[in-house]
């Protein structure tokens, strides 16, 4: 274990668990601590702490903390926190985010900027925003999955409790986890801005208004299913959608 530099720097062990403590560095920065861990590394920052687990890093940043993670790392910023066994996750920038918790397991994520977003599951993200939640739901109603392969981009207040799902901005919109729908769940949608919405089906895109550009529209069936294209009849020109 190597301190380099800095002020009121430290590696330190519990006497039950000092076995773990070995080939950690801290370089530079003030009062950053690294305990119980192997192998992992500070540099620079402020009040950063790496606890437990291994080949984990904080780099600069203020108040960013590691417990019992492995593989993973924080990048600048502020009061992020990664938890529990949420393995090979990664927080850049930002402040108050969160991934997992003491007594979750999960991993791959990543949350990039925003402010007191909170991610859990595996292979999930979030990107900006605030105060957005991503994976505490389940992917269906009975047995199912934790959690993965969602995203929240931006947006204020959305919740995502499914899987394979997405939602682009908006304020306060809920994709249902599959523990409270009846009959099916709601994974692969998305809601794209908006205003509280609520998922009403899996496979579905969710959206409280609709823009499309008259211009870039098909005006003849182009004879492939599911595309909409603009129809001329006797009652006037109309959406139509391809069969």
């Amino acid at each position: 274990n190597v301190v380099i530099g800095g002020n009121t720097n430290a590696i330190q062990g519990r006497s039950t668990t000092t076995n773990l403590l070995k080939s950690n560095l801290v370089g530079g920065g003030d009062n950053n601590t690294i305990l119980d861990a192997e192998k992992g590394a500070i540099i620079g920052g402020n009040l950063n702490i790496i606890e437990k687990g291994g080949f984990t890093g904080i780099f600069a940043g203020q108040s960013n903390k590691t417990y019992n993670s492995f593989c993973s790392f924080i990048a600048g910023g502020s009061n992020n926190c990664i938890l529990g066994q949420n393995n090979r996750a990664g927080i850049i920038g930002g402040s108050g985010n969160v991934i997992g918790s003491n007594d979750t397991t999960g991993g791959y994520s990543s949350i990039l900027g925003g402010l007191s977003n909170q991610l859990s599951g595996t292979s999930n993200s979030i990107i900006g925003g605030f105060s957005n939640i991503v994976g505490q739901g389940k992917c269906s109603n009975i047995g199912g999955t934790k959690v993965h392969n969602s995203v929240s981009v931006g947006g204020l207040g959305n919740t995502i409790d499914n899987c394979n799902a997405a939602i682009i901005g908006g304020t306060s919109n809920v994709i249902l986890s599959g523990t409270t729908v009846t009959g099916t769940d709601h994974a692969r949608s998305v809601i794209a801005g908006g205003t509280q919405i609520t998922s009403v089906s899996s496979d579905m895109l969710h959206a409280s208004r609709l823009f499309l550009s008259a211009g870039g529209l098909p005006t003849s069936n182009p004879g492939v299913p599911g595309v909409v294209y603009l129809s001329a009849g006797a009652s006037g020109t109309f959406l139509a959608i391809s069969t």
